[in-house]
């Protein structure tokens, strides 16, 4: 079918349509990684943090370096973590939880995905979560 010439011009921009709101066709996908939660609890031997990760992308990932932190603020991207783990991956929509354990009893705990930035992601502004350590 040939467009009439004032569609045209148009037909680039209608091609747009297709694309979902995140920019792409769905032909591969692009990882999005995110903390989905944290809990820490501490007694007097350490803090026990459970981090629950996902990819909430449509993309798979390859490994990544989850980590926490017991300073007060909101750590730097490529900071070393107090404490880490790698994960191999994640699959789009895939759920995965992680407990890692810090020494004392920090006020404030942040913990972080992809904290070398080793995942190029749809968003690289959501993944650290802080939270306020529990009382066994």
């Amino acid at each position: 079918m040939t467009l009439p010439r004032h569609l045209a011009r148009l037909a680039p921009l209608l091609a747009l349509g297709a694309c979902d709101d995140k920019g792409d066709t769905g032909g591969g996908g692009v990882p999005n990684l995110t903390v989905a939660g944290v809990v820490c609890t501490y007694e007097s031997a350490g803090t026990e943090c459970t981090v629950t990760v996902e990819n909430t992308g449509d993309g798979g990932s390859g490994g990544f370096e989850v980590g926490l932190y017991a300073s007060g603020g909101e750590p730097t991207p490529g900071d070393p973590p107090d404490v880490g783990d790698s994960l191999g991956g994640l699959v789009a929509g895939e759920v995965r939880g992680l407990t890692l354990t810090l020494s004392g009893t920090p006020g404030q705990v942040w913990a972080v995905v992809d904290v070398y930035d080793d995942v190029a992601e749809e968003f690289e502004d959501d993944n650290a979560v802080s939270t306020n350590p529990q009382r066994r």
